[in-house]
């Protein structure tokens, strides 16, 4: 894996910052449909580690939702359960 490269603000203006490959990284499904001749909303969110390093991929259920308000309380969740998990970087940005 050839670490990718990523532009980052600094006091003297932009520098580039070269990723590491033990960077954490995460990929969040979302997943929706409607049932019953498109009477009843469904969602489904699943997420899998994907950092070099880290546990095995294995994929895991996040959350299921029966409206689009459920969906969008469920990724902010997740995300924000990612950024409390590394340390010093526990103020969830919002």
């Amino acid at each position: 894996m050839t670490p990718r490269r990523s532009r980052v603000s600094g006091r003297h203006g932009p520098r580039l910052r070269r990723a590491t490959t033990t960077d954490r990284s995460a990929a969040l499904v979302v997943r929706v449909w409607f049932e019953d001749d498109a009477q009843a909303f469904r969602g489904r969110l699943t997420a899998v580690e994907t950092w070099p390093g880290g546990p095995d991929a294995e994929e895991v259920s996040v959350a299921v939702a029966a409206c689009p308000g459920d969906v969008v309380d469920a990724v902010r969740d997740w995300l924000d359960r990612f950024v409390d998990d590394v340390p010093g970087r526990g103020d969830g940005g919002g």
